[in-house]
């Protein structure tokens, strides 16, 4: 099953506070990049991206195998052109993931990548609030 994903609009040059439109707003206000995101924990992510400068980008399209099927997996966002992030929150559909397998092949498959490439890959499970983990990116580039 496809996830239907949500578009927002970050503008760098004009930029717009986002914190009060509704999560159903497909363009959100923020040089134009289309990101996508799922849920109100990627729309919190990419707002305090946006709060604090923070070039953000749809993450990579990877491969990953499961059941001998190929599959792809589209990673969330790459933040500062060294770190590809994957939010998570716990629900039911994270826990059928979590116990298929995956979770884990899609970390594996984010993970080589990462190595390849010389990034890092940040899984980000259950967070409320994206600043901290931000600042310490920022002070590690």
């Amino acid at each position: 099953m496809l996830a239907r994903r949500r578009l927002v609009l970050i503008y760098y040059l004009l930029p717009r506070r986002i914190e009060n439109m509704p999560l159903n707003v497909r363009h959100a206000h923020l040089q134009v990049v289309h990101l996508k995101y799922n849920s109100a924990c990627e729309l919190s992510f990419i707002q305090c991206c946006e709060s604090k400068n923070i070039k953000i980008t749809n993450g990579p399209t990877l491969k990953y195998v499961l059941e001998d099927k190929q599959h792809f997996y589209y990673v969330d966002f790459e933040i500062l052109d060294k770190y590809i992030v994957e939010i998570k929150g716990s629900n039911h559909h994270y826990y059928q993931a979590l116990s298929s397998g995956e979770i884990d092949a899609k970390n594996k498959s984010a993970q080589l990548y990462a190595e390849q490439n010389n990034k890092i890959f940040l899984y980000l499970l259950d967070y409320d609030d994206y600043n901290d983990i931000l600042e310490k990116c920022l002070s590690e580039i």
